[in-house]
């Protein structure tokens, strides 16, 4: 992974974000080999808050159903997966928010943190 990041870097790459899969151990690992090998840290962002896309598609539920904005899908344990559209695309995120706290991730080594807000709702965590 330490050599993807800087290959990346050396093509011109300001920063990169990280994978959500990846566990804070993991982080500081490649953070630490990357500082070894290369003398100096990655610029890496991490997704603080977000509710992840689960789907994207050509195929619009949105517009199959003639609905204009955002919809919703409620699954058998009743959560809700938000639908919206963007470039005649359907996406379909998580009902559960990825919510880290920023203070857990600063001594890795991790230099910039991100919250991707999609809606009213999401504003209380920022």
């Amino acid at each position: 992974q330490m050599m993807q990041i800087a290959l990346l870097e050396n093509l011109g790459v300001d920063r990169i974000t990280v994978s959500y899969e990846l566990t804070k151990t993991q982080l500081g690992l490649m953070i630490d080999a990357y500082t070894k090998r290369y003398g100096t840290s990655p610029n890496l962002a991490l997704i603080m808050y977000a509710k992840e896309e689960l789907m994207i598609s050509r195929f619009n539920l949105l517009e199959y159903y003639k609905i204009n904005d955002y919809g919703y899908l409620r699954d058998r344990f009743n959560n809700l997966y938000r639908i919206s559209k963007k470039d005649k695309q359907m996406y379909i995120n998580n009902y559960e928010a990825r919510n880290l706290n920023f203070r857990d991730y600063i001594d890795i080594g991790i230099s910039e943190f991100r919250y991707n807000v999609i809606d009213d709702e999401d504003l209380q965590y920022v």
